[in-house]
């Protein structure tokens, strides 16, 4: 579409509104109309009402909103009350504000049941890019992020980022929620991950010097390889770029790869493992070679 001639279509109720068009400049009122469908020429935004809203993204710039069916909308605007999105299948809203409700509300952003990229860009903002989808779709004021039943991955900002691990596949953010990620990856900045309890999730601290585990306080045991990567075996996590592990309140167990290893103790319960990679650690009890 002509990014220079752009349509607001604004829904005020159940099948009722008004649409701007750009062609002629002119706002007319629409009431009992099923379906809206944007010129293919122009590029179309579809605001809705100021209360709360569901969105179903059925295709390519098309889907339902509450009630009524939209086709050929570029961008998603939600109104000042609580929005929530949901893609049931590989599509894509192809606008440059594409899904960007108002800040005010809790807006819930739910990806399909496709392998899914899920990338943070700024705090609530980043873009959902399913596999097989035309390209990513941007997103904007999302506060909680829930995934489908296929692999998620959700690549933090390269700000720096803390990732909270609640439950399996599940927690915060830099403090937005997600659930059902299979994997998460930090920035080039430093990135922090917290667990509070021994769950599942594979975790890439990517870039940055200095990415943290924080182990949770029930204990848990981290198993280096040969090439700087690690597994928890208890819950069949993988850790990949991380240099430094906090231990918790409970019984931590770290065992160094099947390589030649160097410890340093500098401290109660702490050091440096050396061997390909370099960790160091921190409240660690129990401290074990490899073969």
């Amino acid at each position: 579409p002509n990014n220079t001639l752009q349509s607001l279509w604004t829904v005020t109720g159940d099948n009722t509104g008004t649409v701007t068009t750009a062609l002629e400049g002119k706002t007319t009122n629409f009431s009992n109309i099923q379906t809206l469908v944007g010129r293919s020429t122009e590029f179309n935004s579809l605001q809705s009402t100021q209360t709360n809203n569901t969105w179903t993204i059925t295709a390519d710039n098309g889907g339902t909103l509450n009630t009524t069916n939209f086709i050929g909308m570029n961008n998603l605007l939600g109104g000042i009350g609580d929005d929530t999105f949901t893609f049931n299948g590989s599509f894509q809203i192809d606008g440059t504000r594409g899904i960007n409700p108002a800040a005010q509300g809790t807006n819930t952003l739910n990806g399909p049941h496709i392998d899914t990229t899920w990338t943070l860009t700024s705090k609530e903002t980043g873009t959902l890019n399913p596999s097989a989808a035309t390209g990513a779709t941007q997103f904007s004021n999302i506060t909680t992020i829930k995934t489908g039943i296929k692999k998620d991955t959700l690549q933090g900002t390269n700000n720096g980022n803390i990732f909270v691990i609640t439950e399996d596949n599940g927690g915060t953010v830099n403090n937005i929620p997600f659930a059902g990620m299979d994997s998460l990856l930090g920035g080039t900045g430093d990135d922090e991950f917290r667990f509070t309890g021994d769950f599942a999730i594979d975790l890439d601290g990517v870039g940055g010097t200095t990415n943290t585990i924080y182990s949770a306080d029930s204990g848990m045991t981290f198993v280096f390889n040969t090439d700087g990567t690690a597994t928890n075996p208890v819950s069949n996590n993988n850790f990949s770029n991380i240099n430094t592990i906090y231990g918790g309140k409970g019984e931590d167990t770290l065992v160094a790869s099947d390589s030649t290893n160097a410890w340093t103790i500098t401290g109660n319960d702490k050091g440096t493992l050396v061997w390909e990679s370099t960790v160091t650690f921190s409240k660690m009890n129990n401290l074990l070679g490899g073969t």
